[in-house]
Parts: C-alpha cells; sequence; structure tokens
C-alpha cells in the first residue's frame, strides 16, 4: 500500500493541529486530503521531513519565512525522495512562477522533479501549463462552514455589507471603498481579517466615510457567521489586472454562498462558472443590491442549491483519495 507525506511550513502533530491552522491551505487543502485517507485506513504523515518509508510526496506551500534555508531543505529532502522513487506531487495554490517572489526560485527549482501538479482552479492550470507540461489536476478548496438560511428580512434601515478575507486582499477593499459610493448611501460594513489586514485597513484614508459605518473585527469562523447574520449581502472587489490574483481559488464566494448572503464581486477567472448566482460588482446592478439586498436572495438560494455541497470537505477530501489512489 503506498504512504503519503504532507510536505508542509508548519509542523503539527495531529490531524486536529492541521484543522485549526492559522494556514488556510493547511485547513482548506491538506486537512481535507489527510482526513480522507486516514479514514481510508492509508498511512500520512505530515510536516517539514519527509518520512524515508512515504512513497507519495505531496509538496505544500513553502511560505515565505525563512525561506532561504529551507528552500534549500526541501529540495534536498524531495531530491533524495525522487531518488528513491516516490512520486512527486505538487499542490500550487499561488502563481509564483508567473511573477517574481520570494518563494519563485523554489517553484522553478521544483517543478522539474514533480510528477504532476494540482491546482485550485482551472485559471491556475491554465497559468501553469506555461510552465509545467506535465499532468495538471484541479482539486478546489474546500469551505469550512455548512450552508446558512438565506436572509429573509433586512436587520435595519441601513443595509450592512460584509467583507471577509486576508491581508493580501485587504488592499483591493480600500481601492474600492475609494472608487465606488456604495458607502454614502449610509451602508454599514463589517470587515474581518487577520491582524495585519485590520492594521492595513486601519491606517488607510478612506474617502468620506463616517468611521461609526465601519466594524472591524478579528477572522475566525465563529465571527464570520456571527457576521452574516447581521450583515444583508457579501462584497469581494479583487482586481482583474493583478496576476497575483488570476488563478486564485473560488473559497470565498462559495463561502459567501454558504453564509446565505447575496454576493457582489469582481469577475475572477475561478468565479466565471458561478456568474449566475452572484452581481458583478463593477456593473450597476450592484447598486440595486446594496438599495434593496433582500431582491437578490434568491441568488444565495440558487448558489447554496447548485455548488455549495460539491466544496464540503469531505467532497474535497474524496477528489483527493480518488486522485491520489489511481495514479499509483
Amino acid at each position: 500500500m503506498p504512504k503519503f507525506h504532507w510536505l508542509f511550513q508548519a509542523n503539527h502533530n495531529d490531524e486536529f493541529a492541521i484543522a485549526n491552522s492559522n494556514l488556510a491551505s493547511a485547513r482548506l487543502r491538506i486537512f481535507p486530503c489527510i482526513k480522507a485517507l486516514s479514514k481510508n485506513n492509508l498511512e500520512v504523515t505530515f510536516g517539514q521531513f519527509i518520512s524515508h518509508q512515504a512513497s507519495v510526496i505531496i509538496i505544500g506551500k513553502i511560505g515565505a519565512h525563512d525561506i532561504n534555508s529551507r528552500c534549500e531543505s526541501w529540495l534536498s529532502e524531495i531530491s533524495q525522495a525522487k531518488s528513491r522513487r516516490a512520486s512527486i506531487v505538487l499542490d500550487y495554490t499561488d502563481h509564483h512562477l508567473g511573477f517574481e517572489s520570494s518563494m519563485t526560485q523554489f517553484y522553478k527549482s521544483v517543478i522539474d522533479l514533480v510528477d504532476r501538479c494540482i491546482v485550485p482552479s482551472s485559471a491556475m492550470a491554465h497559468l501553469l501549463s506555461n510552465f509545467y507540461d506535465g499532468p495538471i489536476t484541479v482539486i478546489e478548496d474546500a469551505i469550512e462552514i455548512s450552508s446558512q438560511p438565506v436572509k429573509k428580512s433586512v436587520m435595519s434601515l441601513s443595509p450592512t455589507a460584509l467583507w471577509f478575507g486576508h491581508a493580501s486582499n485587504i488592499n483591493f477593499l480600500i481601492d474600492f471603498i475609494n472608487l465606488s459610493d456604495f458607502l454614502m448611501s449610509g451602508c454599514n460594513l463589517i470587515v474581518l481579517s487577520n491582524e495585519q489586514g485590520l492594521d492595513i485597513f486601519s491606517r488607510s484614508s478612506l474617502r468620506l466615510i463616517d468611521p461609526q459605518q465601519i466594524h472591524l473585527g478579528l477572522w475566525s469562523i465563529e465571527l464570520m457567521l456571527n457576521a452574516a447574520s447581521v450583515a444583508d449581502f457579501s462584497i469581494i472587489p479583487s482586481d482583474l489586472s493583478n496576476p497575483r490574483k488570476l488563478g486564485v481559488s473560488s473559497n470565498r464566494l462559495i463561502t459567501s454562498f454558504a453564509l446565505g448572503l447575496p454576493t457582489a464581486a469582481d469577475h475572477l477567472p475561478s468565479y466565471q462558472e458561478f456568474s449566475d448566482c452572484y452581481l458583478d460588482i463593477r456593473s450597476s446592478s450592484f447598486f440595486k443590491m446594496v438599495d434593496k439586498p433582500l431582491n437578490f436572495s434568491n441568488l444565495a438560494t440558487s448558489a447554496q442549491s447548485l455548488y455549495v455541497d460539491r466544496f464540503k470537505p469531505e467532497s474535497i477530501g474524496q477528489k483527493w483519495l480518488t486522485l491520489l489512489l489511481n495514479r499509483q
């Protein structure tokens, strides 16, 4: 029987630690995979040191912390595993081959050692195909919540929008606020992010906004669910010209659907499959949502019916299991 090892930047020692990691890639990709493998009585280890018994190595995010020494040690471990005839799988979730970053050199070096790449979206598969001619498989990010009831009534006279995301996305929200008039009518906004994201947002200059309209919170699943219960719609602004965002997963969009909120988003490549269930945030229709969000509740209802189950951890775990077992 094959033995699996997930190579990733944190030394979590059990599945519970991975499921509750502050690394989204651990919660949304590693955990569904290793849970599915373990449930089927397959041996799986994880961490920065590859077991010599492992016959399949899955490379996760290397991360920027201490990158120089870790790049060298990871490449050495992967090369040794390759020499033992282990299969090497790269889980490629950020397009570091398409722009220069502290992690680009690692991906340039490791790409020649891998036997298969896994990506979170078809858009990322297309981007990666310019640098890798081996097999590429799409396995999406899992979502972390079950479908919540779709909002049936507006909580107050002033509708409330919800934005949630990592610090890497916070400047898109700031730019959107400064370019759009959607807060000018008195609409409220809840912003949930990590500490870095909230700090960036708090130090930004916002155009003609009453500070009392904006409520900040440190993201957690519990706080996101609580915020969704008082919010009336969700927004996901991005930047269609930013190469770093063109291959991103659909996770935030699907999570917004699961929260039961009508959603307005930029038309990112990985979102286009679901375009019948959200509004283009740059369109005039968006302001109709701001004015009367309940008129768009049917979008959330339809999205939950059509798409959300596909992204449950069990569904994503099954995709990993099928791929990893069928390729032996």
